[in-house]
């Protein structure tokens, strides 16, 4: 037989003759309640003796239980909004993989529900009709609730022009989006899904720029005569001579082809006539007449720039 809890030891209690008798009353109704409870609970505890294993297979599968109940496909789903923590960190939850996308009368057609059919992500969005209305103005009679698909929004990543060609090798269709800074160039450049183009707001390379002070950065060489390589909107490189303006200030003209000698300015000509003045005596000492053609001699030359100008640093764009 099992054995039986022992009532709690009940000491006599003592109370002074002096204090009144309805307060020793309630004195002792009170150290009864006390006697009684203690009781109750050393009797629960022999009731649960030898019914509670501390093994360790044991509180694993206890713990394992626990956790399964908590996710998000668990009875009492753990709500990640009170807890402390980051929102910006990734939260895992189950999300089914579906092999269609469920009916409206399926349990999973619930507001936010997501799930992965084909691979790509959907969730409920009850603001939509299966007829496509608009999320926002759902068209009349519509039913309201549908699966929509999740469209990724684009990643970023930065490498350098030399490692662009092992990340590409890495990439496909479903990378479509990828924003990828080339450092060593300060350039952005997007991934298709089959290539690269220029990314977002870029403004390209190979072209001329004025600056009031030396830009700083990746990106930018002065026009030193050098030869210089720059990045094309496929990731590869073009290379150019760039003019020498540091050591030869010139202004730049608009053409059919790029060429990068600065073209010495030319002498103004003059075309005039030539003949020493003759004096005629069968006129007028005051008359005469010249014998063509006639050439000056000495130079023609300008003094100075005939235009009002100032100067800037000029930059090629890599």
């Amino acid at each position: 037989m099992p054995d039986t809890p022992k009532k709690a030891t009940r000491p006599p209690v003592g109370i002074t003759p002096s204090i009144p008798i309805d307060i020793q009353r309630a004195l002792r109704n009170i150290a009864q309640f006390a006697f009684d409870a203690q009781d109750k609970a050393d009797s629960a505890h022999t009731a649960l003796a030898g019914k509670v294993s501390k093994t360790e297979p044991d509180l694993l599968e206890v713990s394992q239980f626990v956790s399964r109940q908590v996710q998000a496909g668990g009875k009492y789903p753990l709500s990640l909004t009170g807890l402390p923590g980051r929102a910006s960190l990734n939260q895992f939850a189950y999300i089914p993989t579906v092999p269609m996308l469920p009916l409206r009368s399926n349990s999973l057609a619930a507001t936010g529900q997501a799930v992965i059919y084909k691979g790509q992500l959907y969730v409920y969005n009850t603001l939509i009709g299966s007829t496509g209305a608009n999320p926002v103005n759902p068209g009349a009679g519509s039913s309201p609730g549908q699966f929509v698909p999740v469209i990724a929004q684009p990643s970023y990543t930065q490498v350098t022009q030399s490692g662009l060609a092992a990340l590409v090798a890495t990439l496909g269709a479903t990378n479509a989006g990828l924003l990828i800074w080339v450092t060593d160039y300060n350039h952005v450049l997007e991934w298709t899904g089959s290539g690269l183009v220029w990314g977002p707001g870029e403004s390209g390379s190979g072209y001329f720029q004025g600056f009031a002070v030396a830009p700083t950065g990746n990106g930018w060489h002065a026009c030193d005569g050098s030869f210089v390589n720059y990045l094309r909107s496929d990731g590869t490189l073009g290379g150019a001579v760039l003019p020498n303006t540091v050591s030869s200030a010139a202004y730049m003209k608009y053409g059919s082809a790029y060429n990068s000698t600065i073209q010495v300015a030319d002498v103004p000509l003059f075309t005039g006539y030539s003949a020493p003045l003759q004096l005629v005596s069968t006129y007028a000492a005051s008359e005469f007449t010249v014998q063509a053609p006639y050439a000056p001699s000495g130079t023609i030359g300008l003094p100075g720039d005939p235009v009002p100008n100032f100067t800037a640093l000029l930059y090629f764009r890599m």
